[in-house]
């Protein structure tokens, strides 16, 4: 009979581990009666979540927190009533594509997504405002109509959406940095699928607030790591400080079951013996010593050529006298004689093509073998200098500044191992992350689908964009769209691979 344990579970652990996930922002530390910091759940922000109305409390915790952050809670779990609206006249291939580009504000945006979205979104990139002082930022304040809205920032677009500039020396510079991003973010992990991950770009001056945000809304637990970027080469010249020649890429995962991860680069051989069927070669020996596996102490004997092959006192075989003959007859052993093209010294483990393909979908539900993702970018990854020639190629000359090069939202779609996953860009720009989508679909014939939100935020009147005719920043991301998806069609048979245009 099984031992008993003779005690009842900890209901309290499990209770705070559902809590955890539900609600990592209301993880927090406290001190007990004794004076220990223990582990706590914040009272104040799980009513503030289950509630509709702003909470106080002044007990001591450990917190990250701003003024207006409840605020900014009750912003992002405040519905909205509002609808999209399909723009055919400027949509390419409007029936057949399942690729969005989404015109409005994006936190008004992203509510209405939860409907179709939830859940089903695999990887989120953003390249949100960094805050430089010379920004504009969201007013997220619905309840205001145009003429306060007008008194407030001094800037309207043609859609009436809210921009205000955030100014160093703004008393608010960098509360209202976070009431922008703490609500969008917090819907964005809800759109996310159990095993998906957000990226997000950002400089020295906002990375610890934004981490202290992914860390309050994904938990610390699921903090993935931080990805440096280096966006230039040239040093430039600064009245106080240090030249900041590299960015960040902020990673956050919706939970455990995010696995990143880049193809394996191997060397297959083609052989007449195997005509269907490339193959590798494997190490053939274990770090395994005669006392640990007598079986595997033997010298092994090419039954071709008679020549014998002494095993290593220190480094056995992997395979044993007795099931030698059986994987010599499956072909899973080569000799350094078996081909001339080999250049080895001991017999090699071989291994087939399609059995790494089996292995990997078994594993990872992709037929590339991976490997981690190293926060090393490799040295093919282009700066922000190859992201402006992209533009420019496509659009105009100096149209947009400081895009990122398609090469490295097309790595981090990589590293994602899913051929059919849904990209999503809410603050899309150029729209980069198309234009990277469909790259990557027509080199690898992936069936990626995107979906890019991007205020219509009025280009400057002296501006190259404006001379060229763009009077707001959709514009260049739809123009942009166009004509990558014509560079892309002939290599992408799908069809529909360029947008439909929804406008909120």
């Amino acid at each position: 009979m099984d031992k008993l344990k003779m005690q009842t579970k900890n209901l309290a652990n499990e209770n705070y581990e559902k809590l955890a996930v539900l609600f990592p922002n209301a993880v927090t530390e406290s001190t007990d009666e004794n004076g220990n910091v223990v582990r706590a759940i914040d009272k104040d922000i799980l009513m503030q979540e289950i509630n509709c109305k702003v909470v106080e409390g002044r007990e001591e915790r450990y917190q990250f927190t701003w003024p207006d952050k409840k605020q900014a809670i009750l912003t992002a779990n405040a519905p909205i009533n509002k609808t999209l609206r399909p723009c055919r006249e400027e949509s390419v291939n409007f029936d057949t594509t399942e690729n969005l580009y989404i015109e409005g504000d994006n936190l008004e945006v992203l509510k209405l997504l939860q409907e179709t979205y939830l859940g089903k979104i695999k990887m989120i990139y953003i390249d949100p405002p960094y805050n430089t002082g010379n920004d504009f930022v969201y007013e997220d304040d619905f309840a205001q109509n145009a003429d306060d809205y007008i008194a407030n920032s001094g800037q309207l677009d043609g859609e009436g959406n809210r921009l205000v500039a955030n100014t160093e020396s703004n008393g608010r510079f960098h509360t209202d940095w976070l009431n922008m991003m703490y609500p969008r973010l917090k819907i964005a992990k809800d759109l996310l699928t159990d095993d998906g991950v957000i990226f997000i770009s950002i400089d020295d001056k906002e990375v610890k607030n934004l981490i202290n945000i992914g860390n309050e809304i994904f938990g610390s637990v699921n903090f993935a790591g931080i990805i440096p970027y280096r966006k230039r080469t040239t040093k430039t010249d600064v009245p106080f400080g240090i030249s900041q020649d590299f960015e960040w890429v902020l990673v956050y995962a919706k939970s455990q079951k995010f696995f990143a991860g880049v193809p394996v680069e191997r060397k297959y051989y083609s052989s007449p013996d195997y005509p269907n069927d490339r193959w590798r070669l494997s190490d053939l020996t274990t770090q395994k010593i005669e006392s640990q596996r007598p079986n595997s102490a033997f010298n092994l004997i090419d039954p071709k050529t008679g020549k014998e092959y002494k095993y290593n006192p220190k480094r056995l075989w992997a395979i044993t006298k007795d099931t030698f003959p059986s994987y010599y007859d499956k072909g899973k052993i080569v000799f350094p004689d078996d081909y001339d093209f080999l250049n080895i010294s001991i017999p090699a483990y071989r291994v087939f093509e399609s059995e790494d393909r089996k292995k990997a979908f078994e594993k990872y539900g992709t037929t590339n073998f991976l490997k981690s993702v190293s926060t090393a970018l490799p040295s093919d990854i282009g700066m922000n200098e190859n992201g402006s020639k992209e533009v420019d190629s496509l659009v105009g000359n100096k149209v947009f500044s400081f895009p990122k090069p398609a090469s490295l939202i097309k790595f981090l779609i990589q590293s994602i191992h899913d051929e059919n996953a849904i990209i999503f860009d809410f603050f899309s720009g150029s729209a980069t992350t198309a234009h990277a989508v469909m790259q990557l679909n027509a080199e690898d014939g992936g069936k990626r689908k995107f979906i890019m939100v991007q205020l219509p935020e009025v280009t400057n009147e002296k501006s190259e964009a404006y001379k060229a005719g763009f009077k707001n920043i959709c514009e260049i991301g739809k123009e942009r769209i166009r004509r990558a998806g014509n560079q892309f069609l002939v290599k992408d048979t799908r069809g529909g691979v360029q947008a439909m245009l929804l406008v909120a």
